[in-house]
């Protein structure tokens, strides 16, 4: 799983046979620093690294991750998360909950299908039910907004809470 740049510069096959997997190029891509596929947010020895919204946040700055996929997949992970595996959905949904993040915002309700139909039985892959349930007791930094009129709230420079910092 490591990758060569000597191959990747003189053999196109390498390349094409070998791609990175989206965990670690949006680790590469979040923390300059490359790691083996399937990590998030980890160098290759499994060691947490610096993101850029967590340097961000540091700094005095917002940052936050919006996605259409879920927040726990691999992609948006790589700017918050430091886990093992991409397949560590709860763990990096946990990551995401406990960071100074002002947003996050994706897909994955555990109530609704890919078509936004309700499922006859919650489903919990990407986010564990006690983290659900702790996000609508507001027992997270989050504010839950799941609801046609919390969105358009946002949408015309509502304030819902600790979701958007109190300086805007």
């Amino acid at each position: 799983g490591s990758y060569d740049p000597d191959l990747a510069w003189t053999d196109f096959a390498y390349v094409r046979d070998r791609p990175t997997d989206s965990a670690a190029a949006s680790t590469a891509m979040a923390t300059g620093v490359k790691t083996y596929d399937a990590g998030i947010g980890v160098d290759p020895d499994g060691n947490p690294v610096e993101n850029v919204t967590e340097r961000a946040i540091a700094l005095g700055k917002s940052a936050g991750t919006v996605t259409s996929v879920p927040f726990s997949h691999a992609t948006p992970a790589g700017y918050y998360a430091h886990e093992e595996s991409r397949n560590s959905y709860h763990a990096i949904a946990d990551d995401g909950l406990r960071s100074q993040l002002s947003v996050i915002m994706g897909a994955g309700h555990p109530f609704y299908d890919d078509s936004g139909d309700m499922l006859a039985e919650p489903n919990y892959r990407y986010l564990t039910e006690e983290s659900y349930d702790r996000l609508v007791a507001g027992d997270t930094n989050f504010t839950l907004v799941d609801e046609l009129d919390g969105f358009q709230a946002l949408t015309e420079g509502g304030h819902l809470g600790a979701l958007i910092p109190e300086e805007y």
